[in-house]
């Protein structure tokens, strides 16, 4: 009987600090399968990941992960809380015996912070009325007098509340991130951010020479070839989008509320590029990854109405291990397996994911979805 440790990821890119995480993920709890659950072409705060969902699950599987399933981009380009409840419910239903995370303060109990009632924050969060970080904060000190700002800390108690809400829940094993947290720009030792290594490769600053510091050498040599996806090459689809859609079209988008839509079609008309554009129509209440989330879902015509979660679990890779793992519990697996997209299926249950990635497609030329088998190892 093959057990397995889970994680939730974006990869984005993949280096070091992750490399860490899957090795002492599978030590502290030893597993013998490591199961990521990874963002596919888009991610969390609203960007279009780097490099493709393929090229990253590969990466995944040379360094450590046995089984790469898809997070769906009806998780994975959400808010915090509907990132975190996707993702753990996908591996619920790959029956993981434990769920391990990265965070700033292990030493927090996980377990006993599980029990806050997000629920009541998360009935304010639909209706948008302030961000989901400062929510959270807000209502978490007041509930139990702690004060949490770390977004990973925030994203590990939110993977440990919906976790507790399964009748046999996981076993939680957060490990202390190593290095630089998310958004400091600075390389501490063999390890730094995601959003440092993204500067750095978008940028071009000093790419190669401090990359191989944090980064696999040949991860580096894959990702120098490849072309780099940013929000500035879908900014004229997002700007035709808003400039010739109709106002009563786009307060139809999902997530599209208070009157936004206003404000990005007048913006969207004078700006000539995507940063100029950004920084014109954030206010206090729409942050960045708010607003980018936004403009995705414009991009995928995804309306109010449209928005339903499918239940299916999208392979993107397994080693011989995560094979053995797969034939062990796909009896017990009560939602679809799926290994090969068919046209059937992206035009239904993976319509959203398939819109997610042929934008993708249409930057880097490379199919996403259509035709795309599983990467074996």
């Amino acid at each position: 009987m093959l057990h397995a440790v889970g994680i939730i990821a974006e990869y984005n890119p993949f280096h070091n600090g992750h490399e860490y995480q899957l090795k002492m993920a599978k030590k502290k709890t030893n597993a013998d399968v490591c199961i990521v659950v990874m963002s596919g072409d888009w991610v969390q705060r609203g960007d279009p990941a780097i490099l493709d969902k393929w090229l990253r699950a590969n990466f995944a599987l040379q360094h450590g992960a046995d089984l790469v399933v898809e997070l769906p981009a009806q998780f994975a380009v959400q808010p915090v809380n509907i990132f975190a409840a996707g993702g753990v419910k996908i591996l619920n239903q790959l029956n993981c015996d434990a769920l391990s995370f990265g965070c700033k303060t292990p030493g927090l109990n996980f377990n006993q912070l599980a029990n806050v009632n997000l629920d009541d924050m998360n009935d304010y969060f639909h209706n948008y009325f302030q961000p989901y970080p400062k929510l959270f904060q807000g209502a978490f000190y007041k509930q139990t007098g702690q004060k949490i700002h770390d977004p990973n800390d925030i994203l590990g108690i939110n993977y440990a509340h919906f976790n507790s809400k399964f009748n046999s829940p996981m076993k939680i094993i957060p490990i202390k991130r190593q290095g630089t947290l998310h958004n400091e720009g600075n390389i501490k030792q063999r390890f730094a951010s995601s959003s440092t290594i993204r500067e750095m490769l978008v940028n071009h600053i000093d790419s190669k020479s401090k990359l191989l510091k944090i980064v696999d050498s040949n991860i580096i040599e894959g990702i120098l070839k490849q072309r780099l996806v940013t929000w500035n090459d879908f900014w004229p689809m997002l700007k035709f989008e808003l400039v010739t859609s109709s106002l009563s079209d786009l307060k139809n988008i999902y997530q599209m509320n208070e009157g936004i839509e206003y404000r990005l079609k007048r913006f969207a008309i004078t700006s000539k590029s995507f940063n100029e554009f950004i920084d014109k129509v954030k206010t206090k209440r729409y942050t960045y990854s708010r607003l980018k989330r936004l403009f995705g879902y414009i991009l995928f015509h995804l309306k109010r109405d449209d928005y339903i979660q499918n239940e299916y679990l999208r392979i993107l890779g397994f080693n011989q291990i995560g094979r053995k793992y797969l034939n062990q519990e796909k009896k017990k697996i009560q939602i679809p397996i799926i290994s090969r997209a068919s046209q059937k299926m992206l035009n239904s249950v993976l319509q959203l994911d398939f819109k997610a990635g042929m934008l993708y497609e249409m930057i880097t030329g490379q199919s996403q979805d259509l035709y795309r088998h599983p990467i074996i190892k």
